[in-house]
């Protein structure tokens, strides 16, 4: 009878390390899957980062191309600007010139 306690004592003991190992499988199933949902919301954030930034990136580069065309389009007024301020110089120069001219010849003929 001692003898069979003592099986039924060690078929006890095997019984609760079994249910034991198995809540411990359990468990690292678990955290295993918390791990993997963990990882996958990290990498679907960094994705949308990654995407976001991207199109920051593009509206930049767009936003950059259109300054650089309105940069080459003031200078190609500020030229065109700059051509008929030396334009006019040169008129009212030749007016002033003929005009010395003109005062000077009838202030001689008195």
């Amino acid at each position: 009878m001692a003898e069979r306690e003592q099986y039924q004592n060690l078929l006890n003991d095997e019984n609760r390390r079994v249910r034991e190992l198995r809540h411990q499988l359990n468990e690292a199933r678990a955290q295993a899957l918390r791990t993997d949902q963990m990882m996958t919301d990290a990498l679907r954030d960094e994705r949308n980062a990654q995407r976001e930034y991207w199109e920051i990136a593009e509206n930049r580069k767009d936003r950059i191309s259109e300054l650089l065309r309105e940069k080459f389009a003031f200078c190609l007024l500020i030229q065109r600007k700059e051509t008929q301020i030396a334009e006019h110089r040169r008129n009212a120069y030749r007016l002033t010139m003929r005009y010395n001219n003109d005062i000077e010849t009838v202030y001689c003929r008195y």
